[in-house]
């Protein structure tokens, strides 16, 4: 054996990264079955492990974490974290919601002034063609100042029509910002950026990936979904901009149907979410944005005739220094007395959630998870429905949506908590993703999303299983092989 062989020194190099990135996996402490799995990768396929784990396999951003609680104390320090109003007196609230909202309530604030809960209002919003007409209103109406911010954005129709409408608020003198993921847009065009600039909107990515420096970050990506006006109303959600997340239901339309739910939030919570943003921006740019909302709550209010609603904002990534998108999750299922109801399009969960959602069951708790039938990714769609399945045989109901791609992402509890946003139950959304969620303290719009998931179940088929052995048995071989790669999904 040569050492001077470049094969020999390249095998060396690899098997000494192999040997670090183990010990590190070992000291970030993951999820065991997320650190059995990178383990196992790089003592069998070293060469393909190792640059595999330089992308893929931190969880958190390094040197980010620490950063991100002084950094917010700074911000709250400067003024632009501000809690627009003081937090609900539980002992006001309707008796039924008064325990949830304590517990919640102290619980979450005590990651920051963004978790505290408001009184706002909002309004439903169900499928896309909906939603982007609520949104392009609010856009037109502008007075001051609009915030954007997608994960995916797309130069296609409705793409266009967001694009000319922020220019001519951009020439018309209206502050426009607008923040990407550049991974989630990466086929966005440059003429469709270089526009928006020429008007004079601000635009940013999130982590460019084409930069060497965040490159190696590629895996921890922006989802959030979030438009703000002036201070007075915003927009959130499962939907991003594009043409298909628009398409109404139709036996004629060109794209499939997406199924997605978006929220309309008015009063304090507005400015709440806008500080989301705002340290979004200083994180992508490192530039503190000064914007001075102040939500015009009664007027808003009358004019939307909008019912009050308690809103706490959840915002979760991997800056946080507890897995709170964990927390959520696990406390929403065990608030649970009556009914949770829970619809996501990809399903893979951490172990806890698993045992949580077994625990729920057998209090008797009517437990019931929404899949989409058809999934836009195939292997998670095979994780989703081999852990699905588990489920299935410990007495919770799986419901699988045929009508199209359901996209949503709500979780409703017994009849006065219910939450909607941009996290999906699994693995990437609670540990890699910045994530937005809205927690609705509130009786009837409670209600409201009950009856909208009710109608969802109408088109759903309950999960079964091929009555031929054979192709039983071959679905479920190809179910677990890609299982085996859930914890890092």
């Amino acid at each position: 054996m040569r050492w001077s062989d470049p094969i020999i020194i390249i095998k060396i190099i690899v098997y000494a990264l192999a040997f670090y990135n183990c010990v590190k996996v070992l000291s970030n402490r993951a999820t065991p079955g997320a650190s059995i799995a990178w383990i196992l990768l790089h003592a069998v396929v070293p060469f393909f492990a190792v640059p595999a784990y330089l992308l893929l396999g931190d969880y958190r951003i390094k040197g980010y974490v620490r950063r991100h609680r002084a950094r917010q104390q700074q911000l709250e320090d400067a003024g632009v974290l501000i809690l627009p109003e003081t937090p609900p007196d539980p002992d006001l609230l309707p008796v039924d919601m008064r325990s949830s909202y304590r517990v919640f309530s102290k619980v979450f604030r005590q990651f920051g002034t963004m978790f505290e809960p408001q009184l706002g209002a909002t309004t439903l919003l169900v499928d896309g063609h909906e939603t982007f007409a609520s949104i392009f209103e609010a856009i037109n109406s502008a007075r001051q100042y609009i915030i954007v911010q997608y994960y995916i954005v797309r130069s296609d129709r409705l793409g266009l029509e967001l694009k000319r409408l922020l220019s001519e608020k951009a020439r018309a003198g209206i502050a426009v910002y607008m923040l990407y993921d550049d991974m989630g847009s990466f086929w966005l065009s440059s003429d469709y950026l270089r526009d928006l600039r020429a008007a004079g909107v601000k635009v940013e990515r999130f982590l460019p990936i084409r930069r060497f420096k965040r490159f190696f970050q590629m895996n921890f990506r922006n989802h959030r979904k979030l438009v703000v006006v002036d201070g007075d109303v915003a927009f959130t959600g499962g939907l991003n901009v594009g043409e298909e997340y628009a398409a109404r239901r139709s036996r004629r339309a060109r794209t499939r149907y997406w199924r997605d739910t978006h929220v309309r939030i008015t009063g304090a919570p507005v400015i709440q979410l806008e500080d989301v943003f705002l340290e979004d921006w200083y994180f992508a740019t490192g530039e503190k944005l000064k914007i001075s909302g102040k939500p015009d709550t009664a007027g808003r209010l009358s004019r939307q005739a909008e019912e009050p609603a308690i809103v706490q904002i959840i915002p979760t990534g991997p800056t946080d220094e507890t897995v709170v998108s964990l927390l959520f999750i696990l406390q929403m299922i065990n608030t649970a007395q009556t009914r949770l109801w829970l619809a996501t399009p990809y399903f893979v969960p951490d172990p806890a959630i698993m045992h949580a959602l077994e625990l729920a069951a057998l209090r008797g708790v009517d437990v019931r998870l929404m899949l989409p039938h058809t999934s836009d990714n195939r292997f998670v769609h095979w994780v989703s429905v081999s852990y699905a399945s588990d489920l299935q045989n410990r007495g919770i109901k799986v419901l699988l949506f045929t009508s199209g791609f359901m996209h949503q992402k709500v979780v409703l509890v017994d009849d006065n908590l219910t939450a909607i946003g941009t996290m999906n139950l699994d693995n990437r959304a609670m540990y890699l993703n910045f994530e937005t969620t809205v927690l609705f303290h509130d009786i009837n719009f409670n209600s409201k999303v009950a009856v909208m998931l009710e109608k969802d179940f109408q088109h759903c088929r309950a999960l079964r299983r091929s009555q031929k052995p054979i192709l039983r048995a071959i679905a479920g071989l190809r179910e677990n092989a890609a299982r085996l790669l859930a914890p890092i999904l």
